[in-house]
């Protein structure tokens, strides 16, 4: 995890090797920094890392270790689905959610926008 100065807030960030994300699986993501995610966890990032894996590997605990996390980034994830969104509903402090146009087709639908905020509790 990365310190975000004298905050004490950490950022889990796991990348996956792209280009072809709809391969990895669950123990072939690399996770820069310590191997943890904890309660000071204010912000996850996934890089080429499949949607599938986030949301069964990786939203399990973030929901359960990470209480304070405020902010995620999803980039080269394949995310497709409303439901897969939404699933980040789970997360009760999060507050901002940024989801890279590369390699995520939901994000060219129409109501987008509406889906997004739509997953913050």
């Amino acid at each position: 995890a990365e310190e975000g100065g004298a905050t004490g807030r950490t950022e889990l960030r796991v990348i996956g090797t792209p280009p072809d994300c709809s391969r990895l699986r669950p123990g072939s993501a690399a996770q820069t920094g310590s191997t943890a995610a904890s309660e000071k966890t204010t912000r996850a990032s996934f890089e080429y890392v499949s949607i599938s894996w986030v949301l069964s590997q990786a939203l399990p605990l973030l929901a359960q270790s990470c209480e304070q996390l405020e902010a995620l980034h999803l980039s080269h994830n394949d995310l497709r689905t409303p439901t897969e969104l939404l699933a980040f509903g789970a997360l009760p402090r999060l507050s901002v959610v940024e989801v890279a146009a590369d390699d995520n087709p939901l994000v060219g639908h129409p109501h987008f926008r509406s889906l997004a905020i739509a997953a913050l509790p």
